[in-house]
């Protein structure tokens, strides 16, 4: 999670199936627009009712990612087919406005046949944990693979938080940068998921735990791989906030929650570590960066965000890590910008 500047975040529109989920991709992402307005014709819907409902209609062999849903209700509302329904008491649906049901019935053609693909689906066996699975270590339950309900709808409360963040900032309704989210975004959350969760039993350490947005996908990584998640934050009313969506999610024995800064706090862990995720204020990158090389297991991987190639600060980061024997380093344009790095001395 982010704990640094915030420079206008914004999470692309590419998504894909969750972690555990190795289903080939029915729906292009035109189709999975034209299927989200047609269930927001139906009724008003949050973005997880929208998850549930595709799965529904394909059987369980579809579901697509928070990382292609959420940019898909901010491109419907963008282009004005869909909106926030005022009417809706506490968190607010988005509906679908006239101009998403014009947009709609002019889509007709494509839209029966999206829907006539994920119907097809159904009793095709290519459903969570059928047919194409992705191939387990010995003596591991491919079950360990999915991601639990609990933290599904943990994920869920965290990306409506972040529609209103964005609404907000959209309505010109600008709160206090560090009582807001700032999270890494679906997307990055996934990637991270994935490459933490493919170490066997890895030691995983968070450098900015903030709200607990990036642990969470980060401590299910640790579950599913038999590892820990170290998370490391400076604010102790948000580490405890971050200890309460894990605990929320069934993930907290899995963490360990740190307070403290985190360029004093590295060297006192008794580890070595196999994972890091770097997404605090920029301008510790490089004294963070110089804390824990020196701790890196061989096949270590090393994520930073945030990373652009305008910022002089991150710009120093990625020259510093690439130039770390045994380092190999590259740019990966994935949410606001990765360096995703491997150890291999």
């Amino acid at each position: 999670m982010r704990h640094h500047n915030e420079h206008g975040r914004r999470h692309g529109p590419h998504g894909g199936n969750g972690p555990g989920r190795r289903v080939r991709r029915p729906l292009d992402h035109g189709e999975l627009r034209l299927i989200v307005l047609a269930l927001l014709a139906d009724t008003p819907r949050h973005g997880y009712d929208l998850i549930r409902a595709v799965e529904d209609l394909s059987g369980g062999a579809y579901s697509p990612s928070p990382g292609a849903i959420y940019p898909t209700l901010q491109w419907s509302e963008e282009a004005g087919f869909a909106d926030l329904d005022p009417a809706a008491e506490g968190r607010k649906p988005y509906r679908l406005t006239d101009a998403g049901r014009s947009y709609l019935e002019a889509s007709r053609p494509a839209l029966e046949a999206a829907q006539a693909r994920l119907a097809a689906l159904t009793g095709s066996g290519e459903g969570p944990g059928r047919g194409r699975g992705r191939r387990n270590g010995p003596g591991r339950d491919p079950a360990a693979f999915r991601i639990a309900e609990p933290v599904l709808d943990v994920l869920a409360q965290y990306h409506e938080r972040l529609e209103r963040e964005i609404g907000d900032r959209a309505a010109g309704r600008h709160a206090d940068p560090d009582s807001r989210l700032l999270a890494i975004g679906p997307e990055t959350g996934q990637l991270v998921n994935i490459l933490a969760r493919n170490l066997s039993a890895p030691v995983i350490l968070e450098l900015g735990t903030s709200y607990g947005y990036s642990g969470i996908w980060l401590a299910e990584a640790a579950r599913a791989a038999g590892g820990r998640l170290i998370t490391v934050e400076k604010s102790a009313e948000k580490s405890a906030e971050a200890r309460r969506m894990a605990e929320l999610a069934g993930l907290a024995e899995h963490v360990e929650f740190v307070v403290g800064d985190a360029t004093e706090v590295i060297g006192t862990l008794p580890h070595r570590f196999d994972f890091v995720l770097v997404d605090l204020w920029n301008h510790l990158y490089e004294p963070c960066l110089r804390a824990f090389a020196p701790r890196l297991n061989p096949g270590a991987i090393v994520v930073a965000d945030n990373i652009r190639p305008d910022d002089p600060v991150t710009t120093g980061y990625v020259k510093t890590i690439r130039g770390l024997p045994g380092m190999t380093s590259l740019p990966v344009p994935v949410g606001q910008g990765l360096e995703i790095s491997r150890f291999l001395p």
